[in-house]
């Protein structure tokens, strides 16, 4: 009876783990059924196909196909080290991390990733920037209705609250160090960088598991690649 009940509990041991470490992706879609171009209405039809699921290196993990406008896709995580893929499809693509649970994703512009921790906070982050650009926009309309968008008018606005989401980016990195929230945050201060030089000065004030990091590293190494190849100096020309 004993031994029973010790398999017993190594069963329900052994499955609460495999429970603890299963993500499962479930995605659906918020496309418009109709879409106008001028005066024309388009239909969009059923949305068909497969999402992908890519590393960061752009190898396929996984895929699922399109059924009745949703998809799921299930598979192994490890709570200790989360880590960040590609959700690409026809009609959207982002990053998403990967961590046990279930991750709700709701594919449209824009594409929200929701249901564990991570993306849980990225995705309030990126509400936040939202807003902010909407407040951007709804300045930069009440000066074209009086007649005072130029280029005087909208260069301090747009600084106005490039400021304000820098700030927030920053305020956020600041209190995630060393996770995944943290590389997110250095990866959108990044995401301008042209050149090595100017990616790296970015970088040296952050921290080494920031900087380290599978995401920013696959970004150097993109802007490494582009500086060592050769380039047209615009000396040739037809007719030479």
């Amino acid at each position: 009876m004993k031994k029973l009940l010790a398999l017993a509990a190594a069963v329900l041991t052994l499955s609460a783990c495999q429970k603890t470490q299963t993500y499962t992706i479930q995605g659906k879609f918020d496309i418009p059924a109709t879409f106008e171009l001028g005066d024309t209405v388009i239909e969009r039809g059923p949305i068909t196909g497969y999402v992908f699921l890519y590393s960061l290196n752009q190898q396929r993990i996984d895929s699922a196909q399109i059924v009745d406008e949703t998809f799921t896709m299930t598979g192994l995580a490890d709570s200790k080290k989360p880590y960040y893929v590609y959700l690409i499809s026809e009609y959207g693509a982002n990053l998403a991390a990967i961590e046990p649970g279930q991750i709700n994703v709701l594919i449209g512009e824009p594409m929200h990733v929701t249901g564990t921790p991570i993306n849980d906070q990225i995705d309030q982050l990126m509400d936040r920037v939202d807003a902010i650009g909407l407040m951007l926009a709804d300045e930069m309309e009440t000066l074209g209705q009086d007649a005072l968008l130029n280029e005087e008018t909208f260069v301090p606005v747009y600084n106005k609250y490039s400021s304000m989401v820098e700030n927030l980016i920053d305020s956020v990195y600041q209190q995630n160090t060393d996770n995944l929230i943290g590389v997110y945050c250095a990866n959108v201060k990044t995401s301008q960088a042209r050149s090595v030089a100017e990616m790296e000065e970015m970088l040296a004030p952050l921290s080494d598991y920031v900087k380290n990091s599978e995401l920013i590293q696959v970004h150097l190494n993109y802007l490494r690649q582009v500086e060592s190849q050769p380039h047209d100096d615009g000396e040739d020309s037809i007719g030479d």
